[in-house]
Parts: structure tokens; C-alpha cells; sequence
């Protein structure tokens, strides 16, 4: 048989054989390139969250630095109240969720 009268017709079991090898083909074809589009959009996703994560993270940090000095900040306010009452003769215990103001007595 020649190859050039199998074309033409494709009938019978060349024809059949040939369309299942045309499908394979086919099929590899569209696995191999859907897997790419795949690959590549899973890789820009990524790279998107790892991105925003990023900015997250910078964001937190900047909020705890901001935390950081203010909790300084009210820290020098208390011992300055505290310090000014002191001069004033009051006591200030402070013990758990208690205070407990005095005046002290130096006479």
C-alpha cells in the first residue's frame, strides 16, 4: 500500500488509526500548552501575594513603631503626673487594678 492512497480516502483501519494518532498529537499539544498558561498564572499570583504580603508586612511594622512611641510618650506623661503629685505630698500605689492615693503625712 502506498501512504499517498491512505490519505485521500481514510477509511477503514489506516483511517482509524490515523485519526487516533492525530488526537494524541492534538491532545499533547493543548495539555502542553494549557499546563503553561497554568504555570504562568499560578507564578503571577504568587508573585502578587507575596507582594502584598510584603506591603502588609511594612504596614504592621510601621503601626508598632507608632505604638512603640506613644506607649514612650504616655510612659514620661504617668511619671510626670506622678512626679508632680509626689512634690505635692500624694501617694500613688498602684497594685493590680487598684490605686490607692495617700497624703503623706511629715510632721
Amino acid at each position: 500500500m502506498d501512504i499517498f492512497q491512505i490519505l485521500p480516502g481514510s477509511t477503514g483501519l489506516p483511517g482509524f488509526l490515523l485519526t487516533i494518532f492525530a488526537m494524541i498529537i492534538g491532545g499533547w499539544y493543548i495539555l502542553k500548552r494549557n499546563k503553561s498558561q497554568y504555570e504562568i498564572a499560578a507564578n503571577e499570583a504568587q508573585v502578587r501575594a507575596i507582594d502584598a504580603m510584603k506591603d502588609e508586612s511594612s504596614s504592621l511594622r510601621r503601626r508598632v513603631e507608632d505604638v512603640e512611641k506613644e506607649n514612650v510618650r504616655l510612659n514620661r506623661l504617668i511619671e510626670g503626673i506622678h512626679a508632680a503629685l509626689r512634690a505635692k505630698k500624694l501617694v500613688i500605689s498602684v497594685v493590680g487594678d487598684m490605686i490607692d492615693i495617700d497624703v503623706e503625712d511629715n510632721e
